[in-house]
């Protein structure tokens, strides 16, 4: 028994209309994890130059400050959080450090900023200055 043309191509439209609405679905889920990187992006940039900001601030800081008592501007661990706007941010300032590439010069500076974006790892700033 054949069944006329029209009969067999019942309800092709509807997986046409299917598969099409899969398509359009996979490309609303695809903009959506794009617009959520784009976001973290913004707020990593956002975080990278406020870490800067800090890290200039103290090393202006450094060079207004006479020579004579530059010598007692190093600190340890200086909590930053609430004036910079960087999650668990500490700034350290280093005088003469090894490991950075002072090589124990008393002229040379580094100050290094850290902060834990939320539900991230600790993200690091350094700058090394030699101020006379």
């Amino acid at each position: 028994m054949h069944l006329p043309s029209g009969h067999r191509q019942s309800g092709m439209a509807l997986v046409e209309s299917l598969i099409a609405v899969l398509i359009f679905v996979i490309g609303i889920l695809g903009l959506m994890g794009l617009q959520a990187s784009m976001t973290k992006n913004t707020v990593d940039a956002r975080y990278r130059v406020e870490a800067a900001y800090v890290a200039q601030k103290r090393i202006a800081e450094i060079w207004a400050t006479p020579s004579a008592i530059r010598g007692n501007l190093a600190e340890q661990n200086a909590d930053i959080a609430a004036e910079s706007g960087l999650p668990g941010g500490v700034r350290d300032t280093l005088r003469g450090a090894p490991e950075e590439g002072c090589n124990g010069n008393p002229d040379c500076y580094v100050v290094e900023v850290r902060w834990t974006p939320p539900g991230s790892v600790q993200h690091k700033y350094s700058i090394v200055s030699h101020i006379q």
